[in-house]
This record gives structure tokens, C-alpha cells and sequence, in this order.
């Protein structure tokens, strides 16, 4: 009974497969190119995110791109004005809709903070400058949680408070070095509905912060 029963749900969802597939098939719907030719910085794109004001932002290898269905905006380090901003090799960006700002981070580059409305760099954190506060240069990811931005890199994790504007100590992260594997790379950081801080190290494993 079991096994007819498994056999008749496999067979229900071939069919709701193929019937998904139908429905856009007979949709026909439309897809544009978007490329360096329409004004994107880079074909190398690290992340795609869209945030509540409907702009589409676009971390590649060359600059931040703010793409509002119609034209760019572009980022990078060399430029004047509110688009100028600490590097342009973009690799991890969040939304921080409580403060109404992005958050974007740069290898070799440091922090920076953008206002989603009117779209101008409200704080940058060079590496350069404050590299006592990032255990490596390399800044590889980040999340949000609450008040704090949690930076992942090639070797440690830090924290950013918002409100004061400065770094905070976090208790170090609990796995030894060894003659294998020298570095504390982090890969990801995801924050959980209960508010703790979820930390993928490289080939070490998971540590969790309350």
C-alpha cells in the first residue's frame, strides 16, 4: 500500500511539473539582454539584489551598478561625488531597511553604506585606514543583524555597529589553526528569525553567535 502510494504522489507531481512548464511555455514570456553595451560595469557579477524601492543593484568586478529599468548608475573607487566609494570589486551586499541603507563590501577596499532613496555614499570604512579592525583585507561577505553588520573574511570575522559608528569585540571563533589550515575563511553568514548569527568557516565548520 505504501509503495502504490508513493508511486501515485511521484505521478502527481510529474504531472503539476508538466503542467508548470505548460503554462509559461504558452505565456511566452518576454526576456531582454541587459549587457556592457546598455551601461552594466562588468560582465563579472557577484550579486544581484532589488531592494523596496524597486532599483535592481548589481555588485560586479568593476563598480556597483543601480539599475532602475531604464539606465545605471554606476560606483567605483576613481570617481567624484556620491558615487564615489572604496573599491569596485563588489562581492556581498544587503539591504538594511531599517536604517534605509546598503550595505556593500569590497575586497581590499573596506565598508561602505549607500542611501537607498537618494542613492548617495553615506559612509565609507576604508581598509587602508582602519585595517586594526578587519582581521584581513579581504572582506568576502556580510549580514545584517539588528543594529550590527557581520563581516565575514579570507581570515576572521568582525562587527560593525551602526548606531555608534565603530567595531565591537565579538568572542573569537572557536576552532584552532593548524599546520593544514592556517585561515579562518568565511564563506557565508546568515542570520535566523531568532536573531543569531550563523558562521560558515572554510573547511573548518559552523559556529553560532546569540
Amino acid at each position: 500500500m505504501i509503495k502504490i502510494l508513493k508511486k501515485l504522489l511521484l505521478f502527481k507531481f510529474f504531472l503539476l511539473a508538466l503542467n508548470i512548464n505548460a503554462q509559461f511555455a504558452s505565456k511566452n514570456l518576454p526576456f531582454n539582454t541587459i549587457d556592457i553595451k546598455d551601461g552594466l560595469s562588468s560582465y563579472t557579477i557577484r550579486k544581484i539584489i532589488q531592494d523596496h524601492y524597486g532599483f535592481t543593484w548589481i555588485a560586479t568586478k568593476d563598480g556597483l551598478n543601480r539599475y532602475d529599468s531604464k539606465s545605471f548608475k554606476i560606483y567605483r573607487k576613481g570617481l567624484k561625488g556620491s558615487e564615489k566609494i572604496v573599491g569596485n570589486d563588489f562581492w556581498d551586499m544587503s539591504e538594511d531597511t531599517l536604517r534605509n541603507l546598503l550595505w556593500v563590501i569590497s575586497p581590499y577596499g573596506g565598508l561602505n553604506a549607500i542611501d537607498l532613496r537618494k542613492g548617495n555614499v553615506v559612509l565609507d570604512i576604508p581598509i587602508v585606514a582602519t585595517n586594526k579592525n578587519f582581521p584581513n583585507g579581504w572582506l568576502r561577505c556580510l549580514n545584517i543583524c539588528k543594529d550590527k553588520i557581520w563581516i565575514g573574511t579570507d581570515d576572521g570575522l568582525c562587527v560593525f555597529d551602526s548606531e555608534k559608528k565603530s567595531f565591537i569585540q565579538i568572542e573569537k571563533l572557536p576552532f584552532q589553526r593548524t599546520n593544514a589550515i592556517q585561515n579562518h575563511s568565511i564563506d557565508l553568514i546568515f542570520v535566523d528569525q531568532f536573531d543569531r548569527v550563523w558562521v560558515f568557516i572554510k573547511n573548518l565548520g559552523l559556529a553560532i553567535y546569540s
